[in-house]
């Protein structure tokens, strides 16, 4: 395993000194967002840390397996936390509503992947070479010489898999695959995994993706194409924020 850099080890530290932890991901989350949240909160409650999962919206329907034994709550939790974790959001405010909360806790960790984070942290672990913040955080159990639960190895996985888009994008490297394959050798089974993932949408979701398509259009050159969702299709598919993941 290549040695990680000092910010890293500032995190790890961290983790070990403190107590409490508040840990959220960006607003309407995706798979590496909800992963890369769940693992780091079973990194916690295996260290015995008091932790609270939050985020501004619920997970969309076909993650919702993700969570079924982590409840994230939706609304600010009560009483004081000795640090904060926001894993891969470039900006606080993309957090939603939690960002006011998060920005009064005495200590900040950031765990990002994308390269325009604005490093808003008091430690900022920022990696554009990874392919997803689910990836660092699988380097943050080595790094700790820390167990993965069954919960953590599939909130990884998931994560890798659809920020790598099944492994189709220039950000799936040499290390992403051997996480990958620590991760089946731990007992993560693939097929299942993207069954929930990409073969059981809600028809809220078929819905608004046949709206979507008939607002396509192209530029006269050929090289530029868009499509668009407003609030009025939403409500009429009455679908979810989430609904409209993987559409572009």
């Amino acid at each position: 395993m290549m040695k990680e850099g000092g910010e890293l080890r500032r995190i790890a530290r961290a983790l070990r000194k403190n107590k409490s932890f508040l840990v959220a991901g960006h607003m309407n989350p995706e798979g590496d967002s909800l992963g890369a949240l769940i693992g780091v909160y079973d990194l916690l409650k295996g260290m015995g840390k008091r932790v609270v999962a939050y985020c501004n919206d619920p997970p969309p329907q076909n993650l919702a397996f993700l969570s079924r034994h982590v409840k994230i709550v939706t609304e600010p939790p009560r009483g004081s936390f000795d640090a904060g974790i926001i894993v891969d959001s470039p900006v606080l405010s993309r957090l939603g509503r939690p960002a006011a909360l998060f920005g009064k806790l005495p200590l900040l960790i950031v765990i990002d992947h994308h390269i325009s984070n604005a490093r808003f942290g008091h430690i900022n672990w920022v990696d554009p070479d990874a392919s997803s913040s689910g990836e660092m955080v699988f380097r943050l159990y080595e790094a700790m010489k820390r167990p993965r639960s069954p919960a953590a190895r599939l909130a990884i996985y998931t994560a890798i898999v659809t920020d790598t888009g099944s492994f189709r994008y220039e950000n799936t490297s040499a290390r992403t695959h051997e996480a990958v394959a620590r991760l089946i050798k731990e007992g993560v089974r693939p097929r299942p995994v993207s069954e929930m993932i990409y073969e059981m949408s809600p028809i809220s979701r078929i819905k608004l993706l046949g709206m979507a398509l008939n607002t396509l259009g192209r530029s006269k050159d050929g090289r530029v194409a868009w499509l668009y969702v407003t609030r009025a299709m939403q409500k009429k598919a009455r679908a979810v924020p989430g609904d409209t993941e993987g559409f572009v």
